[in-house]
Parts: structure tokens; C-alpha cells; sequence
């Protein structure tokens, strides 16, 4: 392995057998179709979540704080949920500073910011132009632990005021969006929904090609449920 060789990490933060079969399921079609080629290590990283709903998500960015030492060696960090499947190549296109993934529900829309001035989480009216989903993002180690460090301190902002934000820590991620838009923005088709016949018939104005696939399951249907008051 040459000097330059780019290592990149797969982080899927779970607890729980099934969310844990989830991860390993997932994991297994990265090595596949995760920056496949020869140009690239892939570091496929398994971190445990902290227990309960909605600590589980809340939580995951102070996680894989935590474990900043695990991924020191790394060029590039990517989260990414559990029950997702990668079904088609995902290259370096995704080699960025700053990644962000179009939500599939929100295409062309604000999307479901926090409206409330007294979370941390707040995005006003006048902030904000792509809503991006928490399923799959990452940059660059140093721009990504940036990203986490800035949620950790909305999360616990908000959790000594009581608060818990519309969408947990998606909220947060769309909060720091705003005001730090992400040099690349992907669409639709690294957080493709399993369950896509809603979208095609209601939210998109064309189609687009899965590469990553957010597997249906009954937490899923909260998109649906969204996406019914939004368009």
C-alpha cells in the first residue's frame, strides 16, 4: 500500500441485536460498492449507540466523539445509518470537505427546520434552502469533527433547557447546515427510500438513481407521515 493511499470511514453508530444485523448487513454491501477500486482503504467502523428513544440518534455525534482517537489515521468520515444498503457504486464524488444529502422527502423544499427560537436547533425563515436528511454525511476528518463538536453543543444546550428538538440530531445537523452549507450536496440518491412510490408520485420532479437505500421498516413510515403535510 503506497503513502498516499486515502483511508476512508464507514461509521454506523447501534445498540441492540437488530440495529446491530442491520450495521453488519450494511456494512457487508459497502465492501462492494463503498468507493470500490484500489485508490481507497475503507475503515468500516461499529460504535455503540447509548440506549433508548431518542438517545440512540440524539446522541451519536457525542459517540463518535468519544471515539475521536478511532478514527485519527482517517482522511474522510462518513456517518451513516444503520438500516441503509448501498446497491450501486458510490465513488469519489463523495470525497469532499463538507457532505451533506438532499432529504428525499423535502426535494425543492425548506423542509421540517426546528421553528423553536428556544432550541438550539432553531433555523429562522429567513435561513435555510436545502433541508438534508441525518442518514448519510461526512467530509473531511478535521470539517467533520467540526460538524459533531458544534451538534454535541447544540444537543446539550438543549438538553439543560429541557428541550428536545423536532427531528433530534437532524435537527441539529440542518441547524449547522445553514450556517455552514456544505461544499458538496447530494441528492436523493444516497438516501433512496425503500418505500419510494409516495416520492415519485408526490415529491419529485424526477427520478433518481439509488445508490444508497434507506430500507423500509415501520420507523421509516415517519417520513411518509411527513412527507403527507408537506406536499
Amino acid at each position: 500500500m503506497s503513502d498516499d493511499r486515502l483511508i476512508v470511514a464507514l461509521v454506523a453508530v447501534v445498540s441492540g441485536p437488530r440495529y446491530i444485523a442491520y450495521a453488519e448487513r450494511m456494512f457487508s454491501s459497502a465492501q462492494k460498492f463503498f468507493l470500490p477500486g484500489a485508490s481507497f482503504e475503507r475503515d468500516l467502523v461499529l460504535l455503540p449507540a447509548r440506549s433508548g428513544w431518542p438517545a440512540a440518534t440524539m446522541y451519536r455525534y457525542h459517540v463518535i466523539l468519544e471515539n475521536e482517537e478511532r478514527l485519527k489515521g482517517v482522511d474522510y468520515v462518513f456517518m451513516i445509518d444503520a438500516d441503509m444498503r448501498f446497491t450501486a457504486a458510490v465513488g469519489a464524488e463523495i470525497l469532499a470537505p463538507l457532505v451533506g444529502t438532499t432529504h428525499p422527502g423535502y426535494v425543492g423544499t425548506r423542509g421540517t427546520y426546528e421553528t423553536r427560537p428556544e432550541s438550539a436547533a432553531y433555523v429562522s425563515d429567513d435561513e435555510g434552502t436545502t433541508y438534508f436528511c441525518g442518514g448519510f454525511v461526512g467530509g473531511a476528518r478535521l470539517e467533520f469533527m467540526s460538524l459533531a463538536e458544534e451538534i454535541r453543543k447544540g444537543v446539550d444546550v438543549d438538553d439543560a433547557a429541557g428541550i428536545t428538538a423536532v427531528w433530534h440530531d437532524e435537527s441539529h445537523l440542518n441547524r449547522y447546515f445553514a450556517s455552514h452549507p456544505p461544499s458538496t450536496v447530494l441528492s436523493p440518491s444516497y438516501c433512496y427510500p425503500e418505500d419510494d412510490q409516495r416520492y415519485l408520485e408526490r415529491a419529485w420532479t424526477e427520478r433518481y438513481d439509488p445508490k444508497i437505500v434507506a430500507l423500509a421498516k415501520p420507523r421509516r413510515f415517519a417520513w411518509l407521515r411527513r412527507l403527507s403535510r408537506a406536499v
